[in-house]
Protein backbone atom coordinates (compact mmCIF):
# COMPACT_ATOMS: atom_id res chain seq x y z
CA UNK A 1 0.00 0.00 0.00
CA UNK A 2 2.14 2.84 -1.32
CA UNK A 3 -0.38 5.48 -0.30
CA UNK A 4 0.30 4.52 3.34
CA UNK A 5 4.06 5.21 3.09
CA UNK A 6 3.69 8.55 4.89
CA UNK A 7 2.69 6.58 8.03
CA UNK A 8 6.31 5.43 8.33
CA UNK A 9 7.28 9.00 9.20
CA UNK A 10 4.85 9.28 12.08
CA UNK A 11 6.82 8.07 15.08
CA UNK A 12 5.15 6.63 18.16
CA UNK A 13 6.97 6.52 21.51
CA UNK A 14 5.56 4.79 24.56
CA UNK A 15 6.38 2.95 27.77
CA UNK A 16 5.28 -0.64 28.02
CA UNK A 17 5.32 -2.85 31.11
CA UNK A 18 5.42 -6.58 30.42
CA UNK A 19 6.48 -9.70 32.29
CA UNK A 20 9.95 -10.93 31.42
CA UNK A 21 8.25 -13.91 29.75
CA UNK A 22 6.31 -11.58 27.43
CA UNK A 23 9.43 -9.50 26.65
CA UNK A 24 11.16 -12.58 25.27
CA UNK A 25 8.31 -12.95 22.79
CA UNK A 26 8.08 -9.22 21.97
CA UNK A 27 11.81 -9.00 21.18
CA UNK A 28 11.30 -11.34 18.22
CA UNK A 29 9.36 -8.74 16.27
CA UNK A 30 10.97 -6.04 14.14
CA UNK A 31 8.33 -3.35 14.55
CA UNK A 32 9.54 -2.39 18.04
CA UNK A 33 12.74 -0.50 18.75
CA UNK A 34 14.00 -0.30 22.32
CA UNK A 35 14.98 3.20 23.43
CA UNK A 36 15.68 2.20 27.03
CA UNK A 37 14.65 -0.57 29.36
CA UNK A 38 14.96 -1.90 32.88
CA UNK A 39 17.44 -4.68 33.40
CA UNK A 40 17.21 -7.67 35.69
CA UNK A 41 20.84 -8.46 34.90
CA UNK A 42 22.11 -5.28 36.53
CA UNK A 43 19.33 -4.12 38.85
CA UNK A 44 17.34 -7.06 40.16
CA UNK A 45 18.48 -6.52 43.76
CA UNK A 46 17.37 -2.85 43.65
CA UNK A 47 13.73 -3.38 42.66
CA UNK A 48 10.87 -3.28 45.15
CA UNK A 49 9.88 -6.93 44.83
CA UNK A 50 6.46 -6.25 46.36
CA UNK A 51 5.60 -4.21 43.26
CA UNK A 52 7.57 -6.07 40.62
CA UNK A 53 5.62 -9.32 40.15
CA UNK A 54 2.34 -9.80 38.32
CA UNK A 55 -0.68 -11.44 39.92
CA UNK A 56 0.20 -14.90 38.59
CA UNK A 57 3.35 -15.31 40.68
CA UNK A 58 2.86 -17.49 43.74
CA UNK A 59 3.38 -15.40 46.93
CA UNK A 60 5.66 -18.12 48.31
CA UNK A 61 8.03 -17.61 45.40
CA UNK A 62 8.03 -13.84 46.00
CA UNK A 63 8.96 -14.48 49.63
CA UNK A 64 11.84 -16.73 48.55
CA UNK A 65 13.06 -14.02 46.19
CA UNK A 66 12.87 -11.42 48.98
CA UNK A 67 14.96 -13.70 51.22
CA UNK A 68 17.56 -14.21 48.50
CA UNK A 69 17.81 -10.45 47.82
CA UNK A 70 18.05 -9.69 51.56
CA UNK A 71 20.91 -12.17 51.96
CA UNK A 72 22.66 -10.70 48.93
CA UNK A 73 22.29 -7.12 50.18
CA UNK A 74 23.58 -8.08 53.65
CA UNK A 75 26.57 -9.73 52.02
CA UNK A 76 27.24 -6.51 50.05
CA UNK A 77 27.15 -4.57 53.30
CA UNK A 78 29.64 -6.94 54.94
CA UNK A 79 31.98 -6.71 51.95
CA UNK A 80 31.78 -2.92 52.05
CA UNK A 81 32.57 -2.82 55.79
CA UNK A 82 35.56 -5.12 55.34
CA UNK A 83 36.88 -2.99 52.47
CA UNK A 84 36.83 0.10 54.68
CA UNK A 85 38.16 -1.64 57.77
CA UNK A 86 41.72 -0.92 58.83
CA UNK A 87 43.76 -4.03 59.51
CA UNK A 88 47.38 -4.93 59.94
CA UNK A 89 47.04 -8.17 58.01
CA UNK A 90 46.35 -6.97 54.44
CA UNK A 91 46.82 -10.43 52.91
CA UNK A 92 44.15 -11.94 55.15
CA UNK A 93 41.78 -9.09 54.29
CA UNK A 94 42.38 -9.58 50.55
CA UNK A 95 41.82 -13.33 50.83
CA UNK A 96 38.60 -12.83 52.80
CA UNK A 97 37.31 -10.27 50.28
CA UNK A 98 38.08 -12.62 47.38
CA UNK A 99 36.15 -15.44 49.08
CA UNK A 100 33.22 -13.16 49.85
CA UNK A 101 33.24 -11.83 46.30
CA UNK A 102 32.90 -15.38 44.94
CA UNK A 103 29.99 -16.02 47.30
CA UNK A 104 28.43 -12.70 46.21
CA UNK A 105 28.63 -13.71 42.54
CA UNK A 106 27.01 -17.08 43.27
CA UNK A 107 24.20 -15.44 45.26
CA UNK A 108 23.56 -12.97 42.44
CA UNK A 109 23.28 -15.76 39.89
CA UNK A 110 20.92 -17.61 42.23
CA UNK A 111 18.68 -14.54 42.26
CA UNK A 112 18.80 -14.11 38.47
CA UNK A 113 18.02 -17.74 37.71
CA UNK A 114 15.38 -18.13 40.43
CA UNK A 115 13.41 -15.11 39.27
CA UNK A 116 9.97 -16.20 37.99
CA UNK A 117 8.56 -15.37 34.56
CA UNK A 118 6.03 -12.97 36.10
CA UNK A 119 8.67 -10.35 36.89
CA UNK A 120 7.53 -7.01 35.42
CA UNK A 121 9.87 -4.76 33.45
CA UNK A 122 9.18 -1.47 31.72
CA UNK A 123 10.78 -0.35 28.47
CA UNK A 124 10.60 2.84 26.43
CA UNK A 125 9.79 1.81 22.86
CA UNK A 126 9.49 3.53 19.53
CA UNK A 127 7.80 2.46 16.34
CA UNK A 128 5.74 4.11 13.62
CA UNK A 129 2.09 4.22 12.56
CA UNK A 130 2.71 2.03 9.53
CA UNK A 131 4.00 -0.81 11.71
CA UNK A 132 1.14 -0.38 14.15
CA UNK A 133 -1.37 -0.35 11.29
CA UNK A 134 0.04 -3.61 9.93
CA UNK A 135 -0.36 -5.30 13.31
CA UNK A 136 -4.12 -4.82 13.17
CA UNK A 137 -4.73 -5.40 9.47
Amino acid sequence: MAHAQFLTGIRVNFDLTFSNKAWVEAERYRFLEFVSSQSTMHCITKFDLNEQYNEYVDPRIIEIMREKVDIYNKLLSIIDRIKHCETENKNEKIKMLEQLEEIRKEKYLEILYSNPAGFLLTARLTTNYRCLRNIYI
